[in-house]
């Protein structure tokens, strides 16, 4: 579980280091894709509790910081709570959820949490790559340069 727990501390770390960034930054694309990571966080929360998502679609056409740091502290708080009531064999445990187009699927909590851990890393870097592009100064979210100043 500490695995697990470490993972999402960097992941909340990360989210906070865009958000800085974002907050002094008017980079539409980038504020599109950080939306995306904080909407798909909250899909894959409500599949990992059973419930249905009332969000009808990833991707936002613009959102203001606001509204991003406002998703990324209610994701934070809901996973947070959600992982530290589970252990090692909750983990094992599977849901069965469907994706956007309606298929099935059934998954093991721990690829679930994996996925999502990833996939907000990959966005990300996607972000800094905008950022870059224009012409202003990615973002370290590396793993290891959260774990050295933690």
């Amino acid at each position: 579980m500490e695995h697990f727990k470490n993972m999402f501390n960097h992941l909340y770390w990360s989210n906070n280091k865009i958000l800085e960034c974002l907050h002094n930054n008017d980079n539409k694309n980038a504020r599109r894709l950080f939306a995306h990571i904080l909407y798909a966080e909250q899909v894959w929360f409500a599949r990992l509790k059973k419930e249905t998502s009332p969000l009808s679609s990833l991707w936002v056409e613009d959102i203001n910081v606001a509204e991003c740091a406002k998703l990324a502290y209610e994701n934070e708080l809901s996973y947070t709570t959600y992982i530290n009531q589970l252990n090692n064999s909750d983990l094992e445990q599977s849901i069965t959820y469907q994706n956007s187009q309606g298929l099935e699927f059934e998954t093991p909590i721990k690829e679930v949490l994996t996925h999502v851990v990833l996939h907000g890393q990959y966005h990300r870097g996607q972000i800094n790559l905008h950022l870059r592009i224009n012409g202003d100064k990615p973002v370290n979210v590396d793993y290891i340069t959260y774990n050295r100043n933690r």
